[in-house]
């Protein structure tokens, strides 16, 4: 990278290390040897967030230009762009366990679930006041975790959207 790292993700079996930069590349590193397998381009600005796939065959990113970039790591090549609805940028990122479904959260304070394999939201949430910083799929991907600038951890239905606790 040529700038700060952001974030960083391991790839389900260890195998693959990833790393996102203020100067918008996405990087995919062999664990074992330290090679560079694969450097992607494509963010306006920085890219901020980086998860695998459960079978690691795609890399998501997310920047401060408010895109997702779902990478297909086989190809070496950009699977698809999301234009989000998200005025802020993409700070994290996770993919469900069965690989069918993406989460983004913002720095709007909002998060949405995504189609991993056509695009499309399949749902959105807001509660938190502030930024989200963080969001994670429970193990069985039903839930999802957020937390947020405003102190709370928050508890929300991936299929509906709607929340069913905050901590």
């Amino acid at each position: 990278h040529e700038e700060s790292v952001t974030g960083v993700a391991f790839s389900p079996g260890g195998e693959w290390l990833a790393s996102c930069s203020e100067d918008g590349s996405v990087v995919v590193i062999e664990t074992f040897s330290g090679r560079v397998a694969q450097r992607f381009e494509g963010h306006a600005g920085a890219s901020l967030a980086v998860a695998f796939s459960p079978d690691a065959r795609y890399l998501v990113s997310g920047g401060r230009d408010r895109r997702i970039k779902v990478w297909d790591l086989e190809a070496g090549q950009g699977r698809f762009d999301l234009a989000t609805h998200h005025t802020e940028r993409i700070v994290a990122l996770d993919w469900a366990r069965d690989g069918m479904h993406l989460v983004s959260a913002s720095g709007d304070g909002s998060v949405a679930v995504w189609s991993a394999t056509d695009g499309s939201m399949s749902s959105s949430m807001h509660g938190h006041r502030g930024a989200v910083h963080d969001v994670v799929f429970s193990h069985d991907s039903r839930a999802l975790f957020t937390a947020g600038e405003d102190r709370t951890v928050r508890m929300w239905s991936a299929d509906t959207g709607k929340g069913l606790r905050v901590f």
